[in-house]
């Protein structure tokens, strides 16, 4: 009990000093134009285009389904009919989800671990890593991002 006590406020602190990092680190991510592979899923979206929202969600409940990356459709279904083709919504639902992620690789570290500071060194390693700056910069990786989520 006097552990978890003790070690609280470094949990707080490497928590907030993680998303702070992110935040500095993907902040021009914000300003990316689609990609390629983004107009290829806003034009063609692997058919999600032909059902409504609600049979794209009964798509994602399901296990066994006819939809291609059910999840990934119904991202690009919603924020769509949300925000039409404004590329800064997209880019900021997915890096709401890294960062999400960031701080789930935190969580599942230190519970593998014990150890808040090998949580907080695995979670920097995905916070900032050169060979992941796609996920800053492409909204097309949001099937990536919702993988590792999920």
């Amino acid at each position: 009990m006097l552990r978890k006590l003790v070690s609280r406020p470094w949990i707080t602190l490497a928590l907030l000093f993680l998303i702070s990092y992110f935040m500095l680190s993907a902040r021009d991510g914000l300003h990316a134009y689609f990609t390629q592979d983004d107009g290829g899923n806003l034009i063609e979206g692997h058919q999600c285009w032909k059902t409504s929202v609600l049979q794209q969600l009964g798509y994602v409940l399901c296990t066994f389904t006819p939809a291609f990356r059910p999840l990934g459709g119904l991202y690009y279904i919603i924020v769509y009919r949300l925000a039409g083709f404004n590329p800064l919504a997209f880019r900021a639902i997915c890096l709401s989800l890294v960062l999400l992620n960031v701080i789930l690789t935190f969580a599942v570290i230190r519970a593998f671990s014990g150890s808040t500071q090998a949580a907080f060194l695995g979670a920097m390693l995905l916070a900032y890593h050169p060979a992941l700056l796609w996920l800053f910069y492409s909204s097309g990786t949001i099937y990536e991002i919702l993988c590792f989520l999920f």
